[in-house]
């Protein structure tokens, strides 16, 4: 359990939680610019055509890969690298199911969540009125393929409460005899091609239309998968399947969208297993493999300060801007200590020994009366009790 009270050292929050910010309102970027150069380069790449793209985000576990989802998926923060005229994306943030035997169907259902049936069915209402009913049918039907798949969609934006819900219980559990006489489909949502279909199509559908402007503009829709990894462990059965899934949403959807995909490797080897596991048609298509590098001692440090600064509260008049700390004892810990451990640099890990040593220093009542956390502290204690990754 903690001892820190982070309000005692001027901090607003804790500035080096292991665990990632899930809200992107407020995320700040501290140190590591070469990475989030590497964010930023492959963003302006993607809105310079309207065609799909496919990124590949690497490092070792801790990278800061989540918080870059998070991060620019704030509109502020990824305004600035987008032409005046371009809408910010859609960006959807979903983790890889541990599990695979039921991944592609979870993938589906998580995206779908994220994006919220509210904001899917208003969108299509809109667009209905916009485009008029039969207009709008026939519409969505042209942009899926499929009319009895093209009436499932169109129904969620029904003003009528109950056929919509009934289009999003049908495009989560298939449909039933009676709903199918009901709408008068010949046939329902039955595969997770048909569900990838819709997918598609409603991401088309969000790129054109919104429901309080429409778009001049297509808006783009940046899906990031997080922790793939996870498909090294599925067996050929489960990930066969799946990564073929993957591959079909791309396919079809040819423009105006974007997969990021965010993969942790202990070593390369474990990257060329997921080449093969994604397949030759994905990987090929992959425009950016970001590998993110391993920090040196002096990002650490600067990391560290600038979490620092970010953190601070109002009443803060110290002339130290490290507090807790002082140049002499962060070097060391940066230089020193870390150093030793051979352990990468990695921000989960440089946050890891950052709060470590404050928390001792709670701990000892070291840091009564504005004291600062010095050097012959760090080096008294066991920084073996650590876990590190």
């Amino acid at each position: 359990m903690s001892n820190i009270i982070w309000g005692k050292i001027f901090l607003k929050t804790n500035p080096f939680s292991i665990i990632p910010d899930k809200e992107s309102k407020g995320l700040i970027w501290a140190g590591f610019q070469s990475n989030k150069k590497l964010i930023e380069t492959a963003i302006k790449n993607i809105y310079s055509s309207r065609d799909t793209k496919i990124v590949l985000n690497v490092s070792r576990w801790g990278g800061g890969k989540t918080h870059s989802a998070y991060y620019f998926s704030n509109s502020n923060n990824i305004k600035p690298l987008l032409m005046p005229n371009d809408p910010v994306p859609l960006s959807v943030i979903i983790i890889t199911s541990k599990e695979g035997n039921n991944a592609p169907y979870d993938f589906f259902k998580k995206i779908l969540d994220s994006i919220t049936l509210e904001l899917i069915s208003a969108t299509i209402k809109f667009m209905r009125t916009v485009e008029g009913e039969d207009e709008s049918l026939a519409k969505i039907k042209s942009l899926i393929g499929s009319e009895p798949l093209a009436k499932v969609t169109w129904l969620l934006g029904s003003n009528n409460e109950e056929d919509s819900f009934e289009a999003s219980e049908m495009l989560f559990n298939g449909t039933t005899t009676l709903q199918r006489k009901k709408y008068k489909l010949i046939r329902g949502v039955e595969d997770t091609t048909d569900r990838f279909k819709i997918l598609s199509t409603i991401f088309k559908i969000l790129s054109e239309y919104d429901k309080n402007a429409k778009f001049i503009v297509p808006r783009k829709t940046f899906l990031w998968m997080d922790e793939i990894e996870s498909l090294i462990v599925y067996t050929p059965k489960q990930y066969i399947p799946f990564t073929q899934a993957i591959r079909e949403l791309v396919d079809m959807t040819p423009s105006d969208f974007c997969l990021l995909m965010n993969f942790s490797l202990s070593d390369y080897d474990n990257l060329r297993a997921l080449e093969y596991i994604i397949g030759k048609a994905l990987s090929d298509r992959i425009s950016f493999r970001n590998v993110f590098t391993e920090p040196s001692n002096e990002e650490a440090f600067s990391y560290v300060q600038e979490l620092l600064r970010s953190y601070r509260t109002d009443n803060f008049t110290l002339a130290n801007n490290l507090y807790p700390f002082n140049q002499n004892s962060l070097n060391y810990l940066s230089d020193e200590v870390m150093s030793d451990a051979q352990a990468p640099l990695m921000p989960r890990n440089v946050n890891k020994y950052a709060e470590y040593v404050i928390d001792k220093a709670f701990q000892e009542n070291i840091l009564i009366d504005n004291k600062e956390i010095t050097t012959e502290f760090i080096s008294s204690l066991n920084f073996k009790e650590l876990k590190l990754i």
